[in-house]
């Protein structure tokens, strides 16, 4: 049995790759168009809770570049020890240091995407990025 099966492009497979490529190229710049302005955004702000309570609000529009927010355990008490949390405004939030079993929340790394939070279990904190606008999913950085 001859089977007629040929490897060369016809004109038709060349406007299908063209346009997929174009669709592509095309959908990741609108997505960075859409996200590019979101750093230095003055709807957005990081939220600090501990034991369900916000702790402290930080606007993005008030950090330079990076600042540094130390919970001290003198000051909540149920701490297992200092966390370290930092807001970065090209890289977003993170919590740098952590007395606790597993570092899972170290481990996370940074988060630069509005409404992702970063959780702390064993001390009862909870960190996340909050954007003003409801519609809008802002991605920092």
């Amino acid at each position: 049995m001859k089977t007629n099966f040929s490897l060369k492009f016809k004109l038709f497979d060349v406007f299908i790759l063209a346009f997929a490529t174009i669709a592509i190229v095309a959908s990741l710049i609108a997505t960075n168009i859409v996200y590019a302005d979101s750093l230095s955004k003055n709807n957005s702000s990081v939220l600090i809770y501990h034991n369900g309570n916000i702790i402290q609000e930080i606007n993005m529009k008030d950090v330079n570049e990076q600042e540094t927010i130390v919970l001290k355990q003198d000051e909540y008490e149920d701490l297992l020890g200092d966390v370290t949390i930092l807001i970065d405004t090209s890289k977003g939030i993170r919590i740098l240091e952590v007395t606790c079993p597993n570092h899972t929340c170290e481990k996370q790394g940074w988060v630069k995407r509005a409404g992702v939070p970063i959780v702390c279990l064993p001390n009862d904190i909870y960190v996340i990025i909050n954007s003003k606008n409801s519609n809008e999913d802002i991605i920092l950085g």
